[in-house]
């Protein structure tokens, strides 16, 4: 440490005081290491699958459109919000399942992932677009099967809040 670093209070207090520019360095390195240690640790990738083996959305083949029937979710505050799906399904996977009760389990996530989301967390496209990505994921997640995915996105067909 230099001389120019170090200033002398006046006679009577006697202590000496460091520069407020030697604490920018510390500080500095201090940033550099969180970030660093954040993305070393995993962090920069959160959204990114569990699964490293798991096929991308981009990989699979899309076949048929299973379109499930608009239903009615209550939101917060007293407003209800009526949504419909369409899940794009995997090339292969028998579209019939879907239409005799297996899209059962897309209504109740659909029901228990929007039941309750305040009405300003889907007015905007940003927040729509973040909860209808949410909620892809969580239907994916529940429709993979033995042999892998058989849903791969859903599209909204009908979205109406009041």
């Amino acid at each position: 440490m230099s001389d120019e670093d170090i200033t002398e209070e006046p006679e009577e207090e006697g202590k000496k005081k460091k520069d407020k520019k030697s604490f920018l360095g510390p500080a500095v390195i201090l940033t550099i290491g969180l970030l660093g240690g954040g993305y070393f640790l995993g962090l920069a990738n959160m959204g990114a699958s569990a699964d490293p083996n798991a096929p991308k959305k981009e990989d699979l083949i899309a076949g048929a459109v299973s379109t499930i029937e608009p239903i009615n979710v209550n939101l917060a505050g007293g407003h209800f919000l009526r949504v419909g799906v369409a899940l794009q399904l995997v090339d292969g996977v028998d579209v019939k399942l879907y239409t005799n009760g297996k899209s059962a389990k897309a209504n109740d996530i659909i029901i228990s992932y929007l039941g309750g989301h305040p009405v300003e967390d889907l007015s905007t496209a940003a927040g729509l677009k973040k909860v209808k990505d949410e909620l892809r994921d969580k239907i994916v997640a529940a429709y993979k099967g033995p042999d892998g995915n058989e849903v791969m996105d859903i599209y909204i067909t009908t979205f109406v809040m009041q």
